[in-house]
């Protein structure tokens, strides 16, 4: 994740985003990210196939 994939997607929702906040933004994701993919692989798994959320979203 660079500042400018960063920069791209504010500019194509309208947000305003300098260079500086970019930066941060793109290193907080470049952390993120990884660990993201990591755990979607680990709940992908066979071993998790039964595990479910202890928290139930309803409809109303």
């Amino acid at each position: 994740m660079t500042p400018e994939h960063v920069h791209a997607a504010a500019v194509h929702v309208g947000l305003p985003l300098d260079e500086e906040r970019a930066q941060a933004v793109a290193e907080l994701l470049s952390q993120w990210l990884p660990a993201a993919e990591q755990l979607n692989e680990r709940m992908r798994a066979q071993a998790m196939a039964e595990v479910a959320p202890i928290t139930v979203f309803a409809s109303a």
